[in-house]
Parts: structure tokens; sequence; C-alpha cells
């Protein structure tokens, strides 16, 4: 089973992110990461997927909807610790093309400072 924690602080976060969505997009989000917490493991998931290039090191999670008639695509990037914990730490809604720069430099900022201080990672609070 997959635990997850989701980065905060007091300006910025998972949750601070998802407050500031369409009901909608908070369902399928909540959707989604309840059915990758059920899971033995991120191998067996098809909406997880490790990062390469610019990115190595942080994974993503695609959650893809429908809603009317607009495609909506969220990533969340991530990493896994040795605990089978996963750190939710950049949400953003992606438009456009495949590269993920700016979104990949915040995961990592990000990242850095919660292995810096692990407070910042602290456990979800989803549905």
């Amino acid at each position: 089973m997959i635990t997850f924690r989701c980065y905060e602080t007091k300006t910025v976060g998972i949750h601070r992110w998802l407050g500031d969505q369409p009901p909608e997009f908070r369902a399928e989000i909540d959707a989604v990461l309840e059915l990758i917490q059920a899971a033995k493991g991120l191998d067996e998931i098809l909406s997880v997927k490790a990062l390469r290039g610019k990115c190595d090191g942080l994974t993503e999670i695609k959650i893809d909807f429908s809603l009317e008639t607009e495609l909506i695509h969220i990533r969340i990037l991530g990493y896994e610790t040795r605990n089978s914990e996963f750190i939710l730490l950049f949400p953003f809604r992606k438009r456009g093309g495949p590269d993920y720069g700016t979104a990949c430099r915040s995961a990592f900022t990000r990242k850095r400072g919660v292995e810096r201080d692990a407070r910042r990672a602290q456990p979800c609070r989803f549905p």
C-alpha cells in the first residue's frame, strides 16, 4: 500500500493548489489518488510514470479526464521514498507540449526542501 505525503509550506503546497481547483477537478484527482493508495506498488499503475531527461529522479501521476467538451490533463510530480511513501511535490494542469522544464525545476526545489526538513512533507488529507 502506498502512503502519500504532501509538500506544504505556509504559502504553497498540494492542498492549497487543490483548494483553488473546481470541484469537478478535485473529485477526479481524489479518485485517482485513492486508487493509487490502494495499490501494492507504483509499478502496477499505468497512470504513474518515472520521468527521464531533465526530470530524471521524479515520477509523475497522470490524471486525464473529460469535462464537457474539454480534455483535462493534470500532472502531479513527486518521488517515492524507501519507506513506500510517495511525496507529492508539484501539481499542475498540463497544457500543450511535453516540456515539463519549469514544473520539474519547481519539483526539484521542493524535493530538496523536503530532504532538508521532512516536516515539509506532511501526511496528505484526501477524502
